[in-house]
């Protein structure tokens, strides 16, 4: 310690040790409080992830690293970990904004709140791409590929299609009698899936918010839309069961039921009409003439106006009810169906002669004076229908002696 009052050399040593460390510590303190911290100004946008909606959550590698722009003119990469799990990745939208959260270095403030995101575009599949994902589709996933349609329909721009399930076209089949091959060998193939083709996009909310409504097919026939209870119903028969299936174009809405063209197009012309056509296609395909529509000559189809079932309507003392309940109706819609399609030159140049119609009924065609007459009642225009023959639009109902007896006795 003290020898003779002076302080040896090894405590003079250990004391300046001391010193020294302490004039450290204060200098890194001093220069630490001089130090000016900064401020993020921005960050490098991530380009967007492109996913569709096959991709699981697993699938999707997001960036471990952000560069921060800091308000020196500098850049700096820190760690960035994202708010996102399996729950919150909604395949059902077109495209998520996630955030992420990032550890900061000392002296790096974010006093501007940048907040750093990255988006996923969730990319839809195209038509075939998307039917090959549903099972149930893949007899109407035939037919477009036996017709070449997939490339023609990813070209429109906005579509609605509505797809039978595989159970409704085997039902449908084994209605009329037909097998998978020959449907898909048959003419009118085309004109048949043009009608579950809609231009524009009808959403499940839309149908909703316009039921009853129409809708115009790409083959101009109608769609009849309505509401049964909480169900969507098309022509009063298929109803939707899957609704809101995305494609780059539109919209895929998949249905329980086979639906075919209703007549419409101005051939006739009032309430009664919707009615009354759907009754006739009930009878056309309960009868098995949509074979011969299919896979025969066609129809001709002597269709009375709708003033002309008011006029019946009126003159038996019906009611629109008791008319459409009739027992001898689908007999009266029968005897209005002829096999083979004949058009305006066919009718005018084999005048006179008569028709046997589907149910063996006599329809005798004349012209007297030029105008073309069925059982001596007026045609007023014939119109060829691409979909199924030819419909003959006459002013009156036509009615055998037997029918008449029997609605006069009802």
């Amino acid at each position: 310690m003290y020898l003779n009052g002076i302080i040896s050399y090894q405590e003079k040593g250990d004391m300046m040790k001391k010193y020294i460390l302490v004039l450290t510590l204060l200098l890194t303190f001093l220069l630490s409080s001089c130090t000016k911290s900064l401020n993020i100004i921005s960050y490098k946008e991530f380009d967007s992830i492109h996913v569709n909606r096959n991709t699981s959550y697993t699938e999707i590698t997001l960036p471990s690293s952000v560069i921060i722009n800091l308000e020196d003119h500098t850049a700096l990469a820190v760690d960035v970990v994202w708010d996102f799990t399996e729950d919150s990745f909604d395949i059902t939208k077109d495209s998520l904004m996630i955030t992420g959260a990032i550890t900061l270095p000392k002296n790096i403030t974010n006093k501007s709140n940048v907040i750093i995101t990255q988006e996923i575009i969730i990319d839809p599949l195209n038509i075939e791409e998307t039917m090959k994902e549903y099972s149930d589709f893949s007899i109407f996933h035939e037919i477009l590929d036996e017709l070449n349609l997939f490339h023609t329909l990813d070209l429109k721009q906005n579509i609605t299609l509505f797809i039978p399930t595989n159970d409704a076209f085997n039902a449908f089949f084994l209605e009329n009698n037909i097998t998978k091959e020959e449907f898909l060998s048959t003419p009118q193939l085309h004109d048949f899936i043009d009608y579950y083709i809609v231009e524009n996009i009808y959403s499940d909310s839309i149908l909703r918010a316009g039921a009853p409504s129409s809708l115009l097919t790409s083959n101009i026939q109608l769609i009849q839309v309505s509401l049964t209870g909480s169900v969507i119903t098309l022509n009063d028969k298929a109803s939707i069961i899957e609704s809101n299936i995305m494609i780059p174009n539109g919209i895929i809405h998949s249905i329980d039921t086979v639906i075919i063209p209703m007549i419409d197009n101005g051939v006739i012309d009032n309430d009664l009409k919707d009615l009354l056509m759907a009754k006739m296609m009930e009878v056309i395909i309960g009868s098995g003439l949509l074979t011969d529509i299919l896979f025969g000559d066609g129809l001709t189809l002597f269709l009375p106006t709708t003033q002309a079932f008011e006029d019946m309507m009126t003159t038996y003392d019906l009611t629109e009810e008791e008319l459409l309940d009739l027992d001898i109706l689908d007999e009266i819609l029968l005897s209005h169906i002829v096999t083979g399609e004949y058009d305006s030159e066919a009718l005018y140049n084999n005048a006179p002669f008569t028709l046997s119609s589907y149910n063996d009924t006599d329809i005798v065609v004349t012209v007297v004076e030029g105008e073309l007459l069925v059982n001596g009642i007026t045609v007023k225009n014939i119109k060829i229908e691409d979909s199924y023959g030819i419909i003959v639009k006459i002013n009156d109902v036509l009615l055998t002696d037997e029918m008449i007896t029997h609605l006069e006795n009802k």
